[in-house]
Formats: structure tokens, sequence, C-alpha cells
């Protein structure tokens, strides 16, 4: 009879702590201690101390695979391959604009007021925030990931080697620079290009001047601040312009691939998202530390991030969108 009234009570109590959560959607809530001197938000040093929710298409979302994501006031912006969802902070209501014809293959998208611009496998799209209607701009062909503001328009290049100047319907300007181009980022006001092995600075009159070139390792991601850090192969690369020397400072299994690069201007760092989870590498420690695994979210093919406050908004290629949220950690000095 004992052993019975503890194995029932065991039950109870797992229960209790199974459950705590009325958001059916938190996938994993961790316990805050009772003893508090200093609340801290930390992604990276405390990072058991964490909730995450997670949205897919059982919650309402077109696709679960999101290429991007932007933040507009109580918005949460995403793209996926065949149109646009919007989540709203505050009610957590999804709204779907899903392109009526065959999906362009979007891959990214540019914010400017009420339009909405969008690279895509077949083109440069717009997408009116008012009427809620897309148009085409550019039309068969292949642009590379990422749109940049340039001066009062926009910009977008193509894998042939043209680059597009436009805003809203019209397009202004086709240049060629000669020779194929894999991406295209904005830095400080500075537009790079890349190709397979060599990076780029464009020039007021839309030319190219090579600052990195890398042999025959494929570059497939880029960020410059201050330094150039690039992605190649499995590793994150960082190169230093004065010793004209490129060191490895992440390296991967060589069934995983870097995905992405975002820089956080807050912590002064850099979140990788890789094929099979995502991390943080803390530039003065020089040390990376795994945040997000497949453990945590099952196939963490991790597309790309944007950072608010304590939250960290992560889209995934098969797994919807997560909202991953710092809890206060409680420091305890003895």
């Amino acid at each position: 009879m004992k052993q019975i009234v503890i194995i029932i009570t065991v039950l109870i109590l797992f229960s209790c702590s199974a459950f705590k959560s009325s958001n059916p959607r938190i996938k994993n809530s961790d316990k805050i201690g009772d003893t508090t001197i200093q609340d801290t938000f930390d992604f990276e040093r405390d990072r058991e101390n964490f909730q995450m929710e997670i949205y897919t298409r059982l919650d309402g979302l077109l696709s679960d695979d999101i290429r991007d994501i932007k933040l507009d006031e109580n918005k949460v912006w995403l793209l996926c391959t065949n149109g646009i969802i919007v989540f709203n902070k505050d009610t957590g209501r999804i709204v779907n604009y899903a392109y009526s014809n065959k999906a362009p293959g979007f891959n990214s998208f540019l914010h400017d007021g009420e339009y909405v611009y969008l690279s895509a496998e077949r083109g440069i799209y717009g997408f009116n925030k008012i009427d809620k209607k897309y148009h085409t701009i550019v039309y068969d062909v292949t642009i590379v990931p990422s749109l940049v503001e340039y001066g009062r328009i926009f910009l977008g290049a193509d894998r042939r080697g043209n680059i597009y100047l436009f805003k809203e319907k019209n397009l202004f300007n086709v240049t060629n620079v000669g020779h194929p181009l894999d991406l295209v980022r904005g830095f400080d006001d500075d537009i790079y290009f890349a190709d397979q092995n060599a990076v780029y600075k464009m020039t007021g009159d839309l030319k190219l001047e090579k600052i990195l070139a890398h042999g025959p390792n494929h570059i497939t991601d880029f960020l410059i601040k201050d330094e150039i850090f690039f992605v190649a192969n499995h590793s994150l690369i960082q190169y230093l312009p004065g010793d004209r020397k490129a060191v490895n400072i992440v390296a991967f299994h060589e069934k995983i691939f870097i995905t992405f690069l975002f820089y956080s201007e807050e912590k002064e760092g850099l979140y990788i998202g890789t094929t099979q989870g995502m991390g943080y590498y803390d530039m003065i420690e020089k040390e990376y530390i795994p945040l997000l695994t497949q453990h945590k979210v099952k196939e963490a093919f991790i597309n790309c991030l944007k950072e608010e406050d304590n939250i960290l908004w992560i889209g995934t290629k098969t797994s919807g969108f997560v909202k991953y949220t710092a809890l206060p950690s409680k420091i305890v000095y003895k």
C-alpha cells in the first residue's frame, strides 16, 4: 500500500511539472530559481534558460519553408517560396498572402513603406501592402538572394551578372558586370557582391572592385563588419586584410553546411545558421556556442534569423518559424 501511494505521488508531481504551460506551442520552458540578485537576458551564456514556441502549417502557416524574416512594429513578416505570411505578435493571428500563379520561388524580401520587394528564382516582384496584390518587375531571370537599397531606389542582381535598379513597378536600369554573381549584400551604406571565389565592392559608377579572392573554394555567404567574414565549404573564415590571410574560426563536420550569417549589433557577435541547427560566435572570447540543435527542433535546417530585445525570430526550411525567448537568468552571489 505504501509503495502505491509513493508511485501515485511521483506521477502527480511529474504531471504538474510536465504540463505547467497553458500555451500548447511552448516546446521548452525551464523553471526559474527563487533566489534573485540580478536579472539578465543572455542567449549565449545561459542557453538552457529559454522558452521556445514553434509555428508550422498546423498553426495556419502557408508553408513550413521560411526563407526570410522582417520585423515591423507588432508584426513579423515571413517569406516562403510561394508568398508572404504576417504574424501578429500581440494576438498570434496568422494571415497568408499566397502568390496566385505558379510559385516563383521567393528567396528574400525588402520593405519600403507600403511596398515589399521580393527576389525570386524567376524574377523580381513587388507586393502592395494596401491592396495586397503582387506585380512583376523583372521576369524570367534567376535573382540571387537579397535585395538592397541604393540611394532612393533598389538594387538586385541575377546569376548572369546583370544588376537591376528599380522602384515600385518601374525598372530604371540594367547593367552587366561581365561575370556571374551569386550574392548581393548591403553593409553600412555600401553594396557588395560575391561569386564563387571572390567578394566585390560596388563603386559609384556601378563597377565592381575585387576586395577578396579565395581560390577555388565556393563562397556561399559573407558579412562585413570592419573585417570580412565569409563561408566556404563547411567553415566560417575571417579575412585579415592587413596580413592578407584567411583564418578558419569555426569549422563544422563535412555533413553540416552553413546556411546564413547574422551580425548582432547589440552583442557584437555572429549568429550562424546551419543545416543542423544554429549557434553563436563570440567575437571577443573567440568561442562558438551551440544554441538551437536538432533535439530542440526536428530537422533544424535554419534559413534566417532576426533579433529583437530578448527574442530571436528564426526561420527554418522544414519546421516553420521559431520564437526563441531568453528568460531572466538568476545570478546568485555567494
